[in-house]
């Protein structure tokens, strides 16, 4: 070989050896990185930057995808959970904070990190938070609120820890709602149960697009007058608060309500009569209503109520005895009603649930602890509720495995409650298919072989309650 050859060959040899050590990826420029890193989640994208000064570069362009940032209490690190810190949530705000339009913070992270929410994330539309009152509670850092200027929704969640129960460790002041923007459309302000009914206080008035209200274990006394003005209101939520109200005109103007909750509320044994009166009356828009308020609920309020003819979803107080009457009522007016709770309620004649047949857009019904339902009304509701997709019936025990069967027809059916009901067998529970969710607690009449079969059966099962269900495994032969 000549020495021009060999000198080509050496020179082709050295260009390929150089060519050989470039890694691919450092071909790519800082778009097609970022695009890369933008596919990972948010833990992971935080360890990238450290790798190099260009991944660094190329990071800072990987985060105007993030618009929604829900913290919990552990993040996912290369398929390996670790605990979530605040330090950690306030280095996440600074990357992609100016991009965020949602943001859910748990409770990870106490108040002092409110300032870094308002410095990084001024497009905020939507803010969760939660606040455990103990000595770390600083009020001041809420007063960041009025920077917020784009909010429309605010969720606050006061929970009590356990450890700090009296009234001097309970810090938060209701008056911080007062420096929102006043655009505000929702506001959900819940105290824990564990906390006692707390006073509110904040001006309402403020808000003039305010659609929905949620103000639960509190005490109404100061904020019940505005609350009865602000005629905006779509939804109203006052589950476990008291509600006082003298003149009972709470909802005398509110006639764009959609929503009402009372569930569980505190009212006045010689108000709640005319509360729910005034609802029957005005709230003719209703679709959603919980009124689990007193068990001395007048049937003939009852009636009234089942006139409002849009109303999807109605939760009944627990333990009410109704007459056949009412029941035909309800399953004649309440044509469009997709939920129905009625729990422990008494029925006289029992016969008449058969009416419930009627609700042939039902999605969801609960009878559970109806101890004297009969097969009859099981049977008409499988033949007729085509879009039933839940179905509770615990602790009904005059239910036979002949009106079960029935249920199996039911193909929306996705969760069932059976609970300590003797007609539940194997016979019937290897005949379930689809299910999602199931129910067969103090079901002393099924094996582990049906169990094994259900399983079987249904491939996408869930959850699976068979607490104080004691039963054996036979073997097959």
């Amino acid at each position: 070989m000549s020495a021009k050859k060999i000198c080509r060959y050496e020179e082709q040899q050295s260009s390929d050896n150089a060519a050989a050590k470039i890694n691919p990826i450092d071909i790519l420029d800082y778009d097609a990185l970022s695009n890369i890193f933008m596919q990972l989640p948010i833990s992971d994208r935080m360890v990238m930057e450290k790798v190099c000064l260009k991944w660094k570069e190329a990071c800072e362009l990987a985060w105007y995808d993030i618009k929604k940032f829900k913290c919990t209490n552990r993040i996912v690190h290369f398929n390996e959970k670790r605990w979530l810190t605040q330090s950690f949530v306030k280095k996440v705000l600074k990357k992609c904070g100016t991009y965020l339009n949602e943001l859910s913070l748990s409770l990870v992270c106490n108040s002092n990190i409110m300032p870094c929410v308002v410095n990084n994330c001024k497009n905020l539309t939507s803010l969760e938070f939660v606040i455990t009152e103990t000595p770390r509670y600083n009020d001041n850092d809420y007063l960041a609120f009025k920077e917020l200027d784009k909010l429309k929704f605010i969720k606050i969640h006061v929970n009590n820890d356990g450890y700090y129960k009296n009234e001097e460790s309970i810090n938060f002041r209701s008056e911080a709602i007062n420096d929102l923007p006043a655009k505000v459309s929702e506001i959900l302000l819940i105290y824990s149960e564990s906390i006692h009914l707390r006073p509110v206080f904040f001006n309402l008035k403020k808000f003039t697009n305010l659609h929905s209200l949620t103000l639960r274990n509190c005490r109404l006394d100061d904020i019940i007058e505005d609350i009865s003005e602000t005629i905006t209101l779509v939804k109203l939520d006052l589950q476990d608060s008291l509600i006082i109200e003298k003149n009972n005109m709470l909802f005398d103007k509110l006639v764009n309500l959609e929503h009402v909750s009372i569930r569980r509320s505190l009212v006045l044994l010689d108000y709640h009569q005319n509360l729910l009166d005034s609802i029957s009356n005005t709230c003719k828009k209703l679709r959603h209503l919980e009124i689990n308020v007193n068990k001395s609920l007048a049937e003939s309020t009852l009636q009234t109520l089942t006139e409002i003819k849009n109303l999807e979803y109605l939760i009944l107080p627990s333990g009410l005895k109704l007459s056949g009457e009412t029941i035909m009522i309800i399953s004649n007016n309440c044509k469009k009603l997709k939920h129905l709770e009625m729990t422990n309620c008494t029925i006289n004649p029992v016969s008449a649930l058969d009416e419930l047949s009627k609700l042939q857009h039902l999605e969801y019904l609960n009878l559970s602890d109806a101890k004297d339902i009969l097969n009859s009304s099981i049977m008409a509701i499988a033949y007729k509720c085509k879009n039933l997709k839940y179905l509770n019936i615990n602790n009904c025990n005059l239910i036979t495995e002949r009106a079960l069967f029935t249920l199996t027809t039911l193909e929306k059916l996705k969760k069932l409650n059976v609970g300590d009901i003797d007609g539940v067998t194997d016979e019937f529970i290897v005949r379930l298919k689809r299910f999602k969710s199931l129910d067969f607690h103090r079901c002393k009449n099924i094996t582990g072989n049906g169990i094994v079969q259900l399983i079987k059966n249904c491939p996408d099962l869930e959850d699976l309650n068979l607490r104080l269900t004691v039963f054996i495994v036979r073997k097959t032969t």
